[in-house]
């Protein structure tokens, strides 16, 4: 795990480039009056946070699915519903 780093909010004002320098190290964190303010994210670090959360909705929904599936083993539905089924939910 890394160290977090953490760093006063006004440091965007004195010193922009170096905290943004930071973000390839990760995420830092803004606080105000040392208290958590704000997170500061590398677009990369984004990217892949919306990946993965796009995936476990993804999984969430298979999962449902196969939930009612067991739950009504006599019903089957053709491999082809089974996709348009998950690709609705993933566009919802």
């Amino acid at each position: 795990m890394r160290t977090p780093q953490i760093e006063p909010i006004t440091s965007m004002q004195r010193g922009h480039k170096t905290l943004l320098g930071k973000l390839s190290k990760g995420p830092v964190f803004l606080t105000q009056r040392s208290r958590p303010a704000a997170v500061l994210l590398s677009v990369g670090d984004y990217e892949k946070m919306v990946i993965r959360l796009e995936q476990f909705e993804l999984l969430a929904a298979a999962k449902r699915i196969n939930a009612e599936m067991d739950a009504t083993p006599i019903k089957e539905i053709p491999w082809e519903e089974a996709k348009r089924r998950l690709a609705a939910k993933a566009t919802a």
